[in-house]
């Protein structure tokens, strides 16, 4: 008898245990959810090899809490493929913080040069692009979470 008991108690804390973690679970994947990328970019529309371009992306804010995000000089939010290298403007880049603040049901539209350098197009074809941003809901953690999303535009002969 105390083996049955034993085992029904065993089932109702592992019971207990798996709803605890997935409303937990769910409750992080709620605000990740809410939190998007749209309306990915280029500017100009269209690029030809040798055109040098920036990268404009969304940030939609639909959390009921306002978010903290890593604009900082230095950071690097876009990964692009082989078809394009870095137009070096600057030689050095101050590393220092900066976080833009977007409230509950705001948008947030970014320029992405990295840190001022443009972006140039080197090699015709499809180019895939990520752009991952970092925020936070508290302005003292940095990093907490990301986002992202891919994106892709072609890239024409001269």
């Amino acid at each position: 008898m105390k083996g049955y008991i034993y085992i029904g108690v065993s089932v109702i804390v592992a019971i207990i245990g798996i709803f605890l973690i997935y409303q937990l679970g769910s409750k992080q994947e709620t605000l990740q959810n809410d939190i998007e990328i749209q309306n990915i970019t280029v500017r100009p529309s269209t690029i030809k090899v040798g055109d040098t371009f920036t990268i404009n992306a969304t940030l939609v804010n639909n959390s009921q809490n306002p978010i903290y995000v890593d604009v900082s000089p230095c950071s690097n939010p876009v990964i692009i493929d082989s078809h394009v290298r870095l137009d070096d403007k600057h030689e050095l880049c101050e590393d220092i913080l900066a976080m833009h603040k977007v409230n509950s049901g705001e948008n947030f539209t970014m320029p992405f040069q990295n840190s001022g350098d443009d972006f140039k197009a080197t090699t015709a074809g499809a180019t895939s692009v990520i752009v991952k941003l970092f925020y936070s809901e508290n302005p003292q953690t940095i990093h907490s979470n990301t986002v992202s999303k891919s994106f892709s535009f072609m890239i024409l002969d001269k």
